[in-house]
């Protein structure tokens, strides 16, 4: 599905999303990151979502800003309630699963303690911003961008330094990252050889240091 693009931002409007390729989150401990800003408040939107239709994992803001971080499997439902969101704010959003256990931080403040523990889907082929795995869902509404995904659980100290304004795990490790590997995906996760002449492409930027950048490029 198509997006808009603002100021270095995606801008989704409804009913539009994107789909990250099917193996980006398949390690077993894995970080991803955004920056957010919700345009509408009338009712529950959802952020981001990985699984499947039986059994996923989904960050939602609520009509007030609360942020909650839903888990479905095995029939179960539990959540966790993270920090609000305020009405008009742009937002740092990460997600962290480690050791099977995830936590949620808005702006550097971590939510909840329950952990999801066991409850983490373990097919995570699907994975959206902006959309449920159900299309009856509601889409998200706002702006998207510095999207960032890691295959590692980044600690509360990483992540607080991002929501500062750090320029990523680089400046975290101290270390020199390389590129090691770039992949181009259409915006409904199929990979192809080369950027789109026209339209809308994804690329998938893969360091040394195990970290993977997701951007985008307009034709």
């Amino acid at each position: 599905m198509s997006v808009s693009y603002r100021s270095n931002a995606l801008y989704m409007r409804g009913q539009q999303y994107i789909q990250l390729p099917y193996s980006l989150l398949q390690s077993d401990d894995f970080t991803i990151t955004m920056i957010a800003k919700r345009t509408s408040y009338a009712t529950d939107k959802i952020l981001f979502t990985t699984g499947s239709s039986d059994e996923y994992l989904s960050l939602n803001i609520g009509a007030s800003g609360n942020s909650v971080l839903k888990a479905v499997k095995d029939g179960k439902v539990e959540e966790i309630s993270g920090p609000e969101i305020e009405s008009g704010a742009t937002a740092h959003v990460a997600l962290t699963v480690k050791n099977g256990e995830a936590a949620i931080y808005i702006d550097g403040k971590i939510g909840g303690t329950t952990g999801l523990k066991g409850m983490i889907p373990s097919n995570r082929l699907l994975t959206y911003i902006g959309r449920g795995q159900n299309l009856a869902a509601s889409y998200f509404t706002g702006s998207v961008s510095d999207l960032r995904v890691y295959n590692y659980a980044l600690d509360a100290s990483e992540i607080a330094a991002l929501a500062a304004g750090g320029s990523g795990v680089g400046e975290i490790a101290g270390a020199a990252v390389e590129v090691v590997g770039v992949e181009y995906y259409t915006t409904q996760g199929v990979r192809i050889s080369a950027p789109s002449e026209r339209g809308v492409t994804i690329v998938r930027t893969s360091y040394s240091d195990g970290t993977v950048r997701i951007e985008k490029i307009i034709r």
